[in-house]
């Protein structure tokens, strides 16, 4: 099993250490999604990095059991389920007593007994998302929408500050004693955007985890893997003047030309409707 796992300064990588000696395994569950630990105790967080989650529209789910107590520590009616940073526009979810449910971004807005009696000791499957201005918050089958009312634009330098912030799972952003969430978390996914320049290595660093699901959350890559988005997708070229007659056009290729033999993965749409 792998035991541990340590950032190398030098390659800025995951590395997984079983013993004393480094080793990688070339099959691995990308879409595993991975659980926090059951919370006592003051301190009941947990962080993952996030790349750039939350600077622009995202979305996050999991599974959320109560523990047949009050989910708030003594003195509070509430609980962090996640937050990142106090910034305008970095996002943060907190669940009351009642049922309540806070949805921060950019102001807050409240989702009235959008999670009832979250004590209880049943699992439901929550996701959170913002897609320009609306938030919305399903809770198994239901769906609840709100419209933030002013501008959603984050500025470059503050999403920068942001993403250097990890994702703290029930915890307050600035203090992870505050604020404490008393519920399992479980099957945790969200999605997050990486320059298309990391994918091989944020692959490889995903295989160097093994099967260490918290190494890979830590990556700050998104999890799982199957929820990373890619950023600077080329745009596409027009067709070139010497197959605008042909019978068929090219959807997608990777490596090769009109001249030589396509190296990657390929698709192509014929006027017969074959492919």
């Amino acid at each position: 099993n792998c035991n541990c796992c340590t950032s190398s300064k030098e390659s800025k990588r995951a590395i997984c250490r079983s013993g004393c000696e480094f080793w990688r395994r070339t099959e691995f569950d990308p879409f595993s999604p991975f659980s926090l630990p059951t919370p006592e105790g003051v301190d009941t967080s947990f962080d993952v990095k996030g790349a750039s989650f939350g600077t622009s529209d995202f979305r996050i789910e999991m599974d959320l059991t109560g523990m047949g107590r009050s989910i708030s520590e003594e003195g509070r009616d509430y609980g962090t389920l996640f937050s990142r940073s106090a910034l305008a526009g970095s996002p943060a979810v907190f669940i009351y007593d009642g049922g309540t449910v806070l949805f921060r971004a950019f102001e807050d807005i409240e989702f009235v007994n959008a999670l009832p009696d979250p004590e209880s000791q049943i699992t439901r499957h929550v996701v959170f998302s913002r897609t320009g201005r609306k938030l919305t918050i399903q809770v198994d089958d239901t769906i609840f929408e709100k419209t933030i009312s002013g501008s959603v634009s984050i500025p470059d330098n503050t999403k920068a500050i942001i993403e250097k912030q990890k994702i703290r799972f029930r915890g307050n952003s600035g203090n992870p004693r505050v604020q404490s969430l008393y519920m399992e978390v479980s099957n945790v996914m969200f999605q997050t955007c990486i320059g298309s320049e990391l994918e091989q290595q944020a692959i490889n660093d995903y295989i160097l985890c093994n099967d260490d699901t918290y190494c890979k959350a830590s990556l700050g890559y998104g999890y799982p893997i199957g929820n990373w988005c890619i950023e600077q997708i080329a745009k596409p070229k027009p067709f070139n003047e010497h197959v605008e007659n042909t019978n068929f056009g090219a959807l997608f290729v990777r490596g090769g030309d009109f001249e030589h033999p396509h190296q990657g993965p390929s698709a192509f749409i014929f006027t017969n409707g074959n492919v």
